[in-house]
């Protein structure tokens, strides 16, 4: 019953625009909020509409990712040189595939000339007059 009515709670959360970011659950004493959920969910399920039953499906994925990565935690196997090295491995593979995308450096270095277009350094410069000084000294300065 509980899980049902989680289940529901997250597709409406999901589904809602407007739906400000709440603690969906806790797991191992960390609070995990909604919106961190559906952003995964939504990753990883970019090919099917939300239904019932594969929140339901995911849910249980989740929580045991969750759990995995506190005992990870825990143990501290996230300090180890060796995850270190596979993360360092991982991040090289998964940065070409986002920097060969020639749309998107082209979209950027446009965003960037385009600002630079309107872009201005201003300079000041303080003349300095006598504080008793007339109009017309005033305007010569």
């Amino acid at each position: 019953m509980k899980r049902i009515f989680l289940s529901l709670a997250v597709l409406g959360l999901g589904m809602s625009l407007a739906a400000e970011d709440k603690v969906l659950m806790t797991i191992a004493g960390e609070p995990v909020m909604a919106s961190e959920f559906m952003y995964i969910y939504e990753k990883n399920n970019q090919e099917t509409a939300i239904e019932q039953k594969t929140i339901d499906e995911y849910l249980d994925l989740f929580i045991n990712f969750k759990l995995k990565v506190q005992e990870a935690k825990a143990q501290g196997i996230d300090t180890t040189e060796a995850f270190k090295k596979e993360l360092a491995g991982y991040r090289a593979q998964a940065i070409p595939k986002y920097m060969k995308d020639q749309a998107a450096i082209d979209s950027l270095v446009r965003m960037s000339y385009d600002r630079m277009a309107h872009d201005r350094r201003a300079a000041h410069i303080t003349i300095q007059c006598p504080m008793n000084a007339d109009d017309s000294t005033t305007q010569a300065a």
